[in-house]
């Protein structure tokens, strides 16, 4: 499928990005989500207003995926009937990609499957309730009685699990879908010594009361994860947890290490290599990620403290770097797995 993309980012760049929207709303319906987790993603995705009336219900979010205050669909948007149930319709914005008629397809075909589904309770699960943060007017007992329905202990310790989408759950182990702010992620809730198989991020031990600590730890270790590995948060320590975490609600803190690498990445080093430095390989080793010379490699260390601000070779300056590459991971876009970035025009920087 990678090879395929690759293919068709060079022959059609629209196709390719069809694929993707297809591909990620495939993998967002077998999740069961909610209309507003579909609506929510379907306008990120397209940088577009979207809406869904159902009969009983008034769905519309902005391109930013906030609630949008519009009562009635504008005249700009194209609308289609949901089988089942209701009308779903899309207002492109100015910075919308050629796929949007693709992106309400698929969102119309994955509310066609909520109408249809038998059951389903549009309030928070149990699970979802014990992982999202506290709200001010939440009842004293809530995650007490959401603990009590999963049959959990009230003083017993658990972890938190940050899966991709198309993962399987642990077995017998509650789980859920989540919204992040790289999209919906797969949640679980395991006892102290369950054994996670990756990509996974495994959050820090807790009470069941205090597990929304354990899944924003969770999900910061998805996001170092490599693509076939899982990552336990408790390997992260307490201080670089917090430091990632304020990255998340406070994201212009640390703006001038973004933009550090940001010039070392216009000067042609890669991640890859910037990592080699912070982790203290050898020239030779730094070298062969590109195929390069080791005197063109020492040559190109020469200028990069002058280029970061800091000497990245130092004790403290590798720290540095290795911190600032995982903020880096951290903020990015969530890649294929997660939520695609679709781009503007098909002439974009592939």
């Amino acid at each position: 499928m990678r090879e395929l993309y690759g293919r068709l980012a060079d022959l059609d760049p629209t196709a390719r990005d069809n694929l993707l929207v297809i591909e990620y709303f495939d993998r967002l319906s077998a999740a069961r989500p909610s209309a507003e987790m579909l609506l929510k993603e379907a306008a990120i995705l397209a940088r577009a207003t979207v809406g869904y009336d159902n009969g009983s219900r008034r769905y519309r979010r902005s391109p930013s995926g906030d609630a949008a205050a519009i009562s009635s669909r504008p005249e700009s948007a194209t609308a289609v009937s949901v089988p089942g149930g209701g009308e779903a319709w899309l207002s492109p914005s100015n910075d919308s990609p050629p796929t949007t008629d693709m992106v309400l397809e698929r969102l119309a075909l994955a509310l066609e499957l909520i109408a249809n589904r038998p059951g389903d309770d549009p309030e928070p699960t149990s699970t979802q309730i014990l992982l999202a943060r506290p709200r001010p007017d939440e009842p004293p007992d809530l995650r007490t009685r959401a603990l009590g329905r999963l049959r959990l202990e009230a003083d017993g310790r658990f972890r938190a699990i940050a899966l991709p989408l198309s993962a399987t759950p642990p077995s017998a182990a509650p789980h859920a879908l989540m919204e992040t702010s790289w999209g919906p992620v797969r949640a679980a809730i395991v006892r102290d010594g369950h054994r996670a198989v990756g990509p996974a991020g495994v959050g820090t031990l807790t009470t069941g009361k205090e597990l929304h600590h354990s899944w924003t730890d969770a999900v910061i270790a998805l996001r170092l994860a490599g693509n076939d590995e899982s990552l336990n948060a408790d390997d992260l320590g307490p201080v670089l947890l917090r430091t990632l975490e304020d990255v998340q609600t406070s994201p212009s803190s640390l703006d001038s290490e973004m933009l550090a690498l940001e010039r070392a990445l216009a000067s042609k080093w890669t991640i890859g290599e910037l990592r080699a430095v912070a982790d203290g390989h050898s020239l030779r080793a730094i070298a062969n990620i590109r195929g390069l010379h080791h005197s063109t490699v020492h040559a190109r260390l020469l200028g990069l403290p002058e280029i970061l601000g800091y000497d990245p070779q130092g004790g403290l300056g590798r720290h540095r770097l290795a911190t600032a590459l995982m903020v880096w991971q951290v903020r990015a876009p969530m890649a294929p797995e997660g939520r695609p970035r679709l781009h503007k025009e098909p002439a974009d920087d592939w």
